[in-house]
């Protein structure tokens, strides 16, 4: 796609930059800064009082610092707004338990475009310990939350959480904050992007070791903020978006020593748990420890997931065994910064699962039953590490050296049965489909039944290496340059016996395949380079000019092979799956229509010019990147052998506004941007890919790019007078020639056929409302409200036997309430909650199955008060289910787990937990879209009881 900039396009550009040229101009400020430390330790000083002096010893001004405040870089945080010319004058700084100390402050001039100042590092000596006689305690109640500047933060102590309960138990606790599943954070609907340990990041992505392990009585306060990047620190100014922050603080006590805790845990059902979990802080470093083995396959935790539901539970029954280490070690002041982390993860999974679907074809809907029998095994180990260096002033290096391997194999059993009309309106039809031979019961309905089993074997490897510098010249402006390179290589063995029964055919016989794949290997090279400049116009105009240049180069062989026409192999040979006849047999039966070799060269150029404003109250950015593409495709494949070159232009704008009031609380937010995507080169190949035979897919050399337009909003507004919070996300999000794929199904054979081209309309527009607040002075009774409206309209192609696909518009929607009101007391909580969903899929076409489905549940958590050293954690909840295709699925399911938790000591301490303790439980989820509505019944974990013994670990100071 070309895209050519008119003269109307080049006017506004130029009048754009004016603008901003001119809010930036008349905001023209100067600045000087610096940090305060610890003169034994390097730590930053808090809430030292910083004095202006003139020369001849008037003051001029002064300021308070706060070390969650840090402006300019290298950790300043103190500094005085001025001209551009200041005078010679004196500093003086104080703080309590320290001595005061003065510095001459030299005469500064500010070059052209200069905004900002360091100045050196003041360093204070404490004062000698001084006896204390004797302080007076004063009990008040604790406010759980407040605002600092435009930080929300938590007050830990505040909240009751039970005994032995981590990090995420606090959490959850705190008020419009939702823990998903995986560890995502979601403030007032608003995702957390970063999860930070007392400023630090901890264990790479994976917050789930934070979130398990932490306990949450070594909490201080949780704060969640919009944070600088370091970029931004470095530069002293705004130089990035800033990243919406959870940073746990841990208690001054916690900060320095070792920390963990060993637990062992034995259940009904052979359950059993075994962990480990260790941490050792000083000023300046961090090594951590961890080991986990167990096979409850669930995260739930009586009492504490408010929001957990049965779909929350694993697709697998899990026996995990997995342990690492991360560090993290910096020096005093920060020259450099080492940190990094380790991972060795071992899992096996069993899976048994049930799915219905409905299928939208072109004349009348299609009902598919399915089973699943799934073994998996998987090993895998991960490790990151990061050098970061400050070895001159204004300049910074990193080093990051990554790598992963992994081994799996799988291993199972499917048996499926496509049907004219449901299933489920006769009696054992689903049943009888285990028999091996055609059977009465089967009915006219049955249109063929196919049984499979299979084996994968799969081994990969991903290795990467970057490099960056950062320099800062000509005072505020910066000199960023990237590169970085990779390489990974995976091997895979694929082993498949299939067959497929027409039982009513007369011309469609039963098909029997036994299969070998194999990928020998599939590896894949990249490289990338990258120069940027960014420059400040005035204090609060930032112009950034980039250039990035990647290569990537692919290689693949697969070969695909016909085991079933080897003698003494075909449909009635015993062999067990996984062996092979020699390979000089079955080579001689190679499908080279399904095998194929290729290898790829890609080229990205791509070039961005963005400008961004900000002030205390707007935020504005605006982004235009140019990407040229241009792909080198070589393919072999049946009786295509040829090579492929595109070349593909891409412009794709980005306009980002943000106004604040209430000092940074309240704000909306406005997004837009716009993605393109090329198709995938092997869809251009107008090859038929069989290897499913029932599931051909074709090619289309005509195919364009799709691109992407979203449109977002967010609003929150916390008003002054009251502890509420209102927030509003909204997206709307176009498609222009997505790339779908027009199917058309064979009724006499069951053989459908996909292919991909380009469709207009497709669209989803959603918004969620969130309201918290609480309903008394003493902050002890809260109230929380969720509401979710998803609309989407999905445009596809369907067709029947000899018809050329027609147009399908498909609507679906999908809504969600939860409500939730909490009475918190001392070592009393109890929660109340109640939510439901509705789904449908409508269609305007005549032979279209509308589908409509509902759940809704209610219930309550409760954490009892301490008694003689007991507490008893508990949640009893309703689950129900309704419009489902399966009636098996549509129940009503009353689900209790319940935790009894006993101190024998400070250190040690035992529980009682019950799952499922009913034996009501079940797992069944569905899904729409506009191809068809798939509901699926998943195998759970017995309900069991387990006994759990803690030992804490904790070594201060």
């Amino acid at each position: 796609m070309k895209v050519k900039a008119t003269t109307r396009d080049k006017v506004s550009l130029v009048f754009i930059v004016l603008f901003f040229v001119s809010l930036g101009v008349s905001a023209q400020e100067h600045y000087f800064y610096g940090g305060v430390f610890d003169a034994a330790t390097r730590i930053i000083v808090d809430s030292v009082k910083v004095t202006l002096f003139s020369e001849n010893g008037v003051a001029q001004d002064s300021m308070v610092t706060d070390k969650n405040v840090k402006v300019g870089y290298d950790n300043a945080t103190w500094y005085f707004w001025c001209g551009k010319h200041v005078p010679k004058g004196k500093l003086l700084f104080s703080a309590v338990g320290y001595e005061e100390r003065e510095i001459e402050l030299p005469a500064i001039s500010f070059k052209s475009r200069e905004t900002m100042r360091q100045m050196p590092n003041v360093y204070l000596r404490r004062k000698p310990k001084e006896k204390v006689l004797g302080e007076a305690v004063i009990q008040a109640t604790k406010i759980k939350f407040y605002h600092k500047g435009d930080t929300l933060v938590f007050n830990a102590d505040a909240f009751e959480v039970g005994e032995g309960s981590m990090l995420d138990a606090l959490i959850r606790q705190l008020p419009g904050v939702e823990l998903k599943k995986g560890g995502e954070i979601f403030v007032n609907g608003r995702r957390v992007e970063d999860l930070l340990l007392n400023g630090q990041k901890f264990f790479g992505e994976d917050r789930s070791l934070i979130l398990d392990n932490l306990p949450a009585y070594t909490v201080k306060r949780v704060q969640v903020l919009e944070k600088s990047t370091e970029l931004s620190r470095r530069m002293g100014k705004e130089a990035e978006k800033k990243i919406f922050t959870m940073d746990v603080r841990l208690k001054k006590a916690y900060s320095v020593g070792w920390l963990g805790h060993l637990l062992g845990g034995v259940g009904t059902h052979n359950r059993k748990v075994g962990q480990l979990f260790a941490i050792r802080f000083t000023p300046h470093s961090r090594l951590s420890v961890y080991g986990n083995a167990n096979n409850i396959s669930d995260e739930h935790k009586p009492g504490e997931n408010e929001d957990w539901t049965p779909n929350d539970l694993s697709d697998y029954q899990v026996t995990t065994k997995k342990g690492g280490f991360d560090y993290l070690f910096t020096h005093p002041e920060e020259r450099y910064k080492v940190y990094g982390n380790t991972q060795v993860l071992s899992q096996k999974s069993f899976a048994e699962q049930q799915e219905t679907g409905i299928s939208f074809v072109a004349d009348g809907s299609l009902w598919k039953y399915k089973t699943l029998e799934d073994h998996q095994r998987d090993f895998g180990v991960t490790t990151q590490n990061t050098w970061e260096f400050h070895p001159w002033k204004h300049t910074w290096t990193w080093l990051s050296l990554n790598a992963s391997y992994q081994d799996m194999k799988k291993q199972g059993a499917n048996l499926q049965g496509l049907f004219s009309q449901s299933p489920f309106t006769q009696l054992g039809l689903t049943d009888s489909l285990r028999v091996l031979s055609p059977h009465a019961t089967w009915g006219q309905s049955l249109l063929h039944r196919l049984t499979s089993e299979y084996l994968n074997k799969r081994k990969a490897f991903v290795g990467n290496a970057s490099f960056s510098l950062q320099r800062r010249v000509w005072g505020n402006d910066m000199i960023l340059a990237n590169s970085s390179i990779s390489y990974s290589q995976e091997r895979s063995k694929d082993f498949l016996n299939r067959l497929v029964v027409y039982p009513h055919s007369q011309t469609v016989a039963s098909n029997f395949d036994r299969l070998f794949s194999k990928m020998d290997p599939s590896s894949s090279l990249s490289a990338e380079g990258s120069a940027t400049y960014m420059a400040w116009m005035n204090a609060t105009l930032l112009f950034t000019a980039d250039y990035s240049l990647r290569y990537s180069r692919t290689r693949q062989d697969f070969r695909h092979y016909l085991l079933g026409r080897v003698a003494g192999w075909g449909e009635n040979a015993r062999r067990e799956i996984g062996t092979l006849p020699s390979e000089v047999e079955y080579l001689k039966h190679i499908d080279r229509q399904n095998s194929f070799e290729l290898c790829s060269h890609a080229v990205w150029h791509n070039l961005a010019l963005n400008l961004k404003y900000e002030t205390s109250l707007w935020y504005v950015l605006l982004k235009f990147p140019f990407t040229r593409e241009h792909i080198d495709f070589k393919y072999a494949r049946g009786g295509f052998d040829g090579r492929i070159r595109k070349n593909y232009l891409f412009f794709v704008p980005e306009i980002d506004l943000r106004r604040r009031w209430d000092e940074g609380n309240s704000y909306v937010n406005f997004k837009y941007s716009h993605s393109a995507q090329q198709p995938t080169t092997t869809d251009l190949v107008e090859e038929d890919n069989t290897l499913d035979p029932l599931n051909i897919m074709k090619g289309n050399s005509a195919l364009k790019p799709e691109h992407t337009h979203n449109l977002e909003a967010e609003l929150q507004w916390k008003p002054r007078e009251d502890n509420t919070t209102y927030s509003l996300n909204s997206s709307l999000s176009w498609e222009r020639n997505s790339i779908g794929y027009a199917s058309v199904y064979d009724r006499h054979t069951g053989v459908t056929v996909y292919t991909p081209r380009n469709v207009d309309g497709n669209c989803n527009w959603d918004i969620k409302l969130t309201h918290s607040r609480f309903l008394d002075k003493k902050q002890q009774l809260s109230l929380e409200i969720t509401s979710y409206l998803m609309l989407n309209r999905g445009v596809d192609f369907l067709g029947a036997s000899n018809t050329v696909p027609l147009r399908s518009v498909v609507h679906t929607l999908w809504t969600t309430s939860d409500i939730e009101l909490g009475y918190n007391h001392k070592n009393f909580s109890l929660t109340l909650l109640g939510g439901g969903g509705f789904n449908q899929a409508t269609s305007k076409r005549a032979d279209f199955t509308a589908v409509r489905v509902g759940e809704f549940h209610y219930g309550f958590t409760l954490k009892s008060p301490r008694l003689w050293n007991f507490q008893l954690s508990t949640d009893l909840k309703m689950y129900s289910r309704r419009g489902y295709e399966n009636p098996a699925a549509n129940t009503n399911e009353l689900i209790w787990n319940a935790r009894l938790h006993h101190e024998l000591s400070k250190r040690w301490s035992v529980e009682l937990e019950g799952f499922d303790i009913l034996r009501r439980l079940s797992n069944t989820t569905q899904t729409i879209n506009s191809q068809g509505h798939v509901e699926t019944f998943k195998n759970v974990i017995p309900a069991y009881f387990m006994l759990k013994c803690r030992l804490q670990l904790t070594k201060r100071g």
